[in-house]
């Protein structure tokens, strides 16, 4: 089973992250589940109040959509689970600029729970991929082949 990570960006500048074909993309043959970072969620949530256009429509649908999967249990195509917000030691705090959003979804991958090869964080940002690398965790660049038409 793999867990899959995904940024903010893929949620709001992708087609539907339950109708990309994970599998083909990651080039994997094993089950995954996609999980909802606490600091993705929130960013969502700020961007279906603050964006404009495109944006603000996609955060608006896309948190509606989470919020009927993980909090009225609707049956989606793939599994999708809630992970919780860890708790940072000190030690944390020291190796990750926590204030960053990318290494808040490092960290909660890192503190999950589930074992580092099982974890693929997937983002359109090349500065999330180096520090996943740093800390052993799969990563994934995602191409343009599912980026959703400018508005």
């Amino acid at each position: 089973m793999k867990y899959l990570f995904l940024d903010t960006n893929i949620y709001l500048h992708y087609q539907d992250f339950l109708q990309i074909p994970w599998n083909k993309v990651l080039g994997i043959d094993e089950e995954y589940t996609v999980v909802v970072v606490p600091k993705v969620h929130a960013e969502l949530d700020e961007k279906k109040d603050s964006a404009k256009g495109k944006i603000q429509r996609r955060a608006k649908k896309i948190s509606s959509r989470l919020y009927d999967i993980l909090m009225k249990k609707e049956v989606a195509k793939i599994p999708v689970v809630r992970c919780k917000s860890p708790n940072p030691s000190e030690e944390d705090k020291r190796m990750l600029d926590l204030s960053r959003s990318d290494n808040m979804i490092i960290l909660t991958a890192l503190k999950s729970g589930w074992k580092k090869d099982d974890i693929i964080i997937v983002s359109a940002d090349k500065n999330i991929q180096f520090t996943a690398e740093d800390f052993g965790l799969g990563h994934y660049l995602m191409e343009d082949e599912y980026l959703l038409p400018p508005e």
